[in-house]
């Protein structure tokens, strides 16, 4: 890196859940593109970091307020970790013929994900009781739920997509500014889009993000969505929540579109109850 800093980075472990879909949908897509990192991390201006997971067709770009991170990186992050980072179920019992159940504490969830150059950690919010231990991993006075050192520290000449973890400093090529940018630039924010043809399957990689959002916050509502024009893509927004933004990619429709079926119509129309004094035709 420029300053020569040792690169770090934190943020918070719910986000990796929610990128396993736009992950998986890049390697199947285009295996050897994102071998260096499908996550990127950076400072934002406004405090903390924007986490992105860029796709060709799909990313989703987070703003933790509570992250950080020396400068921008490409994370390549091992499947095995971000399964680390899953909540823990409750825990089920039986008592007097009835099921109950108790959810798991806080030292037992994922909360943090920790990264520098030489490996990646995961911590909980708080420490196991009687926990008297030292600071295990870049200040933490905590116990790591998972940790796993970078492909190079483990002897390995390349990085595997899936199962090694890797940090590639700096700026990428595909950033979510440029797309950004270009749909604001476009035709998109001055005229209003009447159809356009989109696989279903795109908009579904952000689901998760959006399940996550709504889940966990109160006051998270209704998703917006602003529809883009040629090689811009559309753009969605949670309501009441400025921290989330979702840019998937809509197709190029050849020839006319399909009309809307007659059938569909003409039942609209017969289910129409009269007024007085008016006929339907």
């Amino acid at each position: 890196m420029a300053d020569n800093k040792p690169f770090y980075c934190s943020f918070a472990a719910r986000w990796l859940r929610p990128a396993m879909p736009i992950i998986h949908y890049n390697r199947e897509m285009w295996p050897d593109r994102f071998r260096t990192g499908h996550i990127v991390i950076e400072p934002a201006a406004i405090g903390g970091v924007y986490l992105s997971v860029i796709s060709g067709h799909a990313t989703a770009v987070v703003h933790d307020p509570d992250g950080s991170a020396t400068g921008p990186a490409k994370l390549l992050i091992p499947d095995e970790t971000i399964a680390a980072a899953l909540p823990v179920d409750e825990i089920p019992f039986v008592t007097g013929g009835h099921e109950i159940s108790y959810p798991m504490p806080e030292w037992m969830q994922a909360h943090t994900v920790s990264c520098t150059e030489k490996g990646i950690a995961i911590f909980p919010k708080t420490a196991p009781p009687k926990y008297h231990g030292e600071s295990t991993w870049n200040g933490f006075d905590l116990p790591a739920l998972h940790h796993r050192l970078s492909f190079d520290a483990r002897g390995r000449a390349d990085a595997v997509d899936g199962l090694d973890y890797a940090v590639n400093p700096g700026k990428p090529q595909m950033a979510w500014q440029t797309v950004m940018r270009n749909f604001l630039n476009s035709e998109a924010m001055r005229k209003p889009v009447s159809e356009f043809a989109l696989n279903p399957e795109i908009p579904h990689l952000l689901q998760g993000f959006i399940d996550e959002i709504i889940g966990r916050e109160p006051n998270a509502g209704r998703t917006l969505q602003t529809a883009g024009y040629g090689n811009i893509p559309n753009i969605l927004r949670i309501e009441n929540y400025p921290h989330f933004i979702g840019f998937f990619m809509h197709q190029t429709w050849k020839g006319d579109p399909p009309p809307v079926p007659d059938h569909f119509k003409i039942a609209a129309i017969a289910d129409e109850k009269p007024e007085t004094g008016r006929r339907l035709h």
